[in-house]
């Protein structure tokens, strides 16, 4: 059985090679995609908005990422994918799309892409329902190493993340203002440096403890929360404090 890189090679190698700007979007919500996506170079981002604004970050595509099968296989066009920098991209139409995946290892192929896609997303949810917000963005830093790693499209410990404070925030369940605290504690630590769009891992073994939950963080709480907002309340009013005028 031919390797799964090859298999989307020879299908991608049919179509059409192009560009998307920073911010333009692969796909639009409620509209069918006529093209698959495959990126070659850069980033891009899969968001939900909220009717109130509020945007979350669900997946992030890295070269070599296929973008909009499940949405045509599912014809349930339900979020936006954009360019987080500048993406190169090989284009395959839905209709060639459909014909191929009447053989059985391009289909084999294109399943094994959705349950991948779907072990990101619980990857995701995982670490937002447990981890703490350092711990988030350091697993979320390793794990875009090891994809681009994987792909030998790095050779050092540095890598470009086009990536604004705030859409890391998105994707973490994070503050932008929390982002860049947590970034700010790790150039601290001398863990990683996250500036300009170029991440350079400093400390390699502990940003992987880090992201796996396994090292003590001087911010952490490890108390109950309950506690701490009793202990806030029974302790003494500073004096003059009621009459202290808002500043």
């Amino acid at each position: 059985m031919r390797r799964r890189a090859d298999i989307l090679n020879s299908i991608f190698r049919q179509g059409q090679t192009g560009f998307f700007q920073p911010g333009q979007k692969l796909i639009e919500a409620d509209t069918l995609p006529r093209y698959v996506y495959q990126l070659r170079t850069g980033l891009a981002y899969q968001s939900h908005w909220f009717p109130d604004g509020r945007r979350a970050i669900v997946d992030i595509f890295t070269p070599g990422n296929v973008v909009g099968l499940e949405i045509i296989l599912s014809l349930r066009p339900s979020s936006t994918v954009a360019a987080a920098g500048l993406v190169k991209y090989l284009a395959l139409d839905a209709k060639s799309l459909h014909q191929l995946m009447e053989d059985r290892q391009v289909a084999l192929c294109f399943t094994s892409l959705l349950i991948e896609a779907r072990r990101r997303s619980e990857e995701l949810t995982a670490r937002i329902a447990r981890l703490e917000a350092p711990e988030r963005v350091a697993a979320m830093l390793v794990d875009l190493y090891d994809r681009l790693r994987r792909r030998r499209l790095i050779a050092r410990s540095t890598y470009n993340l086009h990536l604004t404070q705030q859409q890391i925030g998105d994707y973490l369940g994070l503050t932008g203002v929390h982002v860049n605290r947590v970034l700010r504690w790790l150039s601290r630590e001398h863990i990683a440096l996250v500036k300009g769009y170029v991440v350079i891992i400093h400390d390699m073994p502990r940003l992987r403890k880090l992201a796996h939950g396994g090292e003590a963080i001087e911010t952490r709480r490890t108390r109950p929360i309950g506690d701490r907002i009793a202990e806030r309340v029974s302790r003494p009013m500073a004096p003059g404090l009621l009459t202290r005028p808002v500043q």
